[in-house]
């Protein structure tokens, strides 16, 4: 999708945009892709008989030689929209590819902890969006996928010092390097489930005996940026989204939205909620 790439950051109309990023940067991409597709279904070919006589496009991920432009239909590594946006971009380029095409998208350790969140994703992008192949791996996990291979993140790693130990590991390292491929930002996968009114749900105990007095379920909403040294919830991490929704439902009024950006140290996002001191 060189093209795309390039004629979507000059913009169609002299302005820029990025691929993933940009809503008519994601519609040019298509429409280059709808090209390449109708020009191979136009030509016959006598030896494809199990695909109505045509070829089958394959979304090949590139190799470390393709510098400068979408590998395949893939959203570039390390300039990856939210999560949600991100599967809505790429799934409808992935129905141009009968032969094979995937995503590569990368979860933090919450992913290990909550499989059934996992699931949901995956089964909203297979099967309501149209992703034909939906792969993950996890922040630190021992191997990472680079496209149809995996690579152990040790021998990447070490590969400038000690060589390859596969030769495997030589396509690899160039893809990590030319992809940004162990720079990548995790996104964590615990807050899939989300409130009616856009607050997020982090955590729901139908049995709690620590969360207050006397026995009662728990849910915990929203996230927190505060970042405390022995956090017992870390998956909820840098999740707010400064949507209020918890500031106008506290009955103590004891929630309030404040300026991260001036905050010591800095805290993120931009916006977050913060709890006053001694509220029970």
């Amino acid at each position: 999708a060189r093209g795309a790439r390039e004629q979507g950051e000059r913009g169609g109309e002299g302005g820029r945009g990025r691929y993933g990023m940009d809503p008519e940067a994601n519609q040019l991409a298509e429409q280059v892709v709808a090209a390449v597709s109708q020009h191979v279904m136009r030509r016959a070919m006598p030896h494809c008989e199990g695909f109505h006589n045509r070829a089958m496009l394959h979304s090949q991920a590139g190799i470390d030689t393709d510098v400068g432009y979408t590998p395949g239909v893939r959203v570039p590594f390390c300039n990856e929209p939210p999560l949600l946006e991100h599967i809505v971009t790429v799934a409808p380029l992935h129905r141009y590819f009968p032969s094979g095409v995937s995503e590569i998208f990368h979860f933090d350790q919450t992913a290990q902890s909550h499989p059934v969140a996992v699931l949901g994703v995956m089964k909203g992008a297979l099967f309501k969006e149209g992703m034909r192949e939906f792969t993950f791996d996890v922040e630190n996990a021992e191997f990472v996928r680079v496209t149809g291979f995996l690579v152990r993140r040790t021998d990447a790693l070490s590969f400038d010092a000690q060589g390859a130990r596969h030769s495997s590991d030589v396509y690899a390292v160039g893809q990590a390097k030319a992809r940004g491929l162990l720079q990548r930002r995790p996104r964590s996968i615990s807050l899939a489930p989300q409130a009616a009114e856009g607050g997020l749900v982090s955590k729901i105990l139908p049995f709690s005996m620590v969360d207050g007095p006397g026995s009662r379920a728990a849910i915990f909403l929203q996230g927190c940026n505060l970042r405390c040294v022995h956090c017992h919830n870390p998956s909820t991490l840098a999740a707010c989204n400064a949507c209020a929704v918890c500031v106008d439902a506290c009955a103590q009024s004891a929630l309030s939205i404040v300026d991260a950006s001036t905050a010591h140290p800095p805290l993120e996002p931009a916006l977050l909620a913060t709890a006053s001191a001694g509220v029970p």
